[in-house]
């Protein structure tokens, strides 16, 4: 008996199956990982709702130990914490929200991913008797498109399309 006439079966994956699976997994990870970017974009806009929430309790809560007024920026002037609108801070007199932090909420928030030099959360109020919360251009699932009249009572209709919810007292709304 001659060894070498023998066959030897060799057992094991060829390169072609070896890169089909490869494939295949590869594909389903960019799958998941899509998946999951989506996920946390939705969970970035539910915190900033969130948030804002917070921030209206906070001012309510200012309101009702300052004689019912808010805290004033001035006709026409935005604070917040991003450059274009004062890099202001998250609590003190130089707060995006003036002394609201720490009396009456531990801490001002700030957005969860910031949208460059303009988008940040802001606030206004004229005179101290109304206000308007932003989180401006930051919300990254825009669900209604410009023009289009929305049932979201945070909706902006003021900045319709710029991705921007709020939330505001009825004098307030058209700032």
């Amino acid at each position: 008996m001659n060894i070498f006439s023998k066959s030897h079966k060799k057992s094991g994956f060829t390169l072609i199956e070896l890169l089909v699976v490869i494939s295949i997994i590869s594909i389903l990870s960019s799958v998941v990982m899509a998946s999951l970017n989506t996920a946390r974009t939705k969970a970035r806009d539910v915190k900033r709702r969130a948030e804002l929430k917070q921030v209206q309790i906070g001012l309510q809560l200012y309101y009702v130990t300052n004689n019912g007024t808010y805290p004033v920026t001035g006709p026409g002037v935005w604070w917040g914490n991003c450059t274009n609108y004062g890099s202001h801070e998250t609590s003190g007199a130089n707060g995006w929200v003036q002394n609201l932090a720490p009396t009456h909420m531990p801490v001002l928030p700030l957005d969860p991913k910031p949208n460059g030099a303009a988008g940040c959360y802001l606030y206004r109020s004229d005179t101290g008797t109304d206000y308007k919360l932003l989180a401006h251009q930051t919300m990254e699932v825009c669900t209604v498109p410009p023009g289009i009249p929305s049932t979201d009572p945070m909706y902006d209709i003021v900045r319709a399309g710029q991705c921007t919810i709020g939330i505001f007292t009825p004098g307030g709304s058209g700032y």
